[in-house]
């Protein structure tokens, strides 16, 4: 059997007849403008299914229908990856694992809510297009 890639995203040749995938966002988390969801619900309904989600959805389908792909850059960022201690540092971040921090939902309700007494300055959240170049 051919394969295409290696690895998490390993596929067939059969199955992708490609060299390489389209650019997508691989991760637990991304945002969908409300704009994007009838496009890539006629993507999805015409597109073949491949086994991975995030190379589908947000790679072969947002290229597809012609969806510009951006990506978290700088001191904010979608998904915090490690602990958040206190809400001045949840605010860089849109999600979060609850399980691996041990901000107390009272805190992060606050500063939703925007009752917070620690944090309020805005937060500017920065994008780029092109997921090889970091800041």
């Amino acid at each position: 059997m051919l394969y295409v890639s290696e690895g998490q995203h390993k596929i067939t040749l059969d199955a992708w007849p490609w060299s390489s995938y389209p650019n997508y966002i691989n991760g637990p988390v991304y945002l969908l403008h409300g704009s994007t969801v009838l496009p890539l619900l006629a993507a999805i309904q015409t597109t073949p299914m491949i086994p991975f989600e995030d190379v589908y959805l947000t790679g072969i389908c947002t290229e597809k229908v012609g969806i510009k792909t951006l990506f978290s850059s700088g001191p904010t960022s979608m998904l915090a990856l490690g602990s958040l201690y206190s809400e001045y540092e949840a605010r860089n971040y849109l999600a979060w694992n609850d399980w691996m921090s041990s901000l107390p939902y009272k805190k992060v309700d606050d500063l939703y809510r925007g009752t917070s007494d620690n944090v309020t300055a805005s937060v500017q959240f920065h994008f780029r297009s092109n997921y090889s170049t970091f800041p």
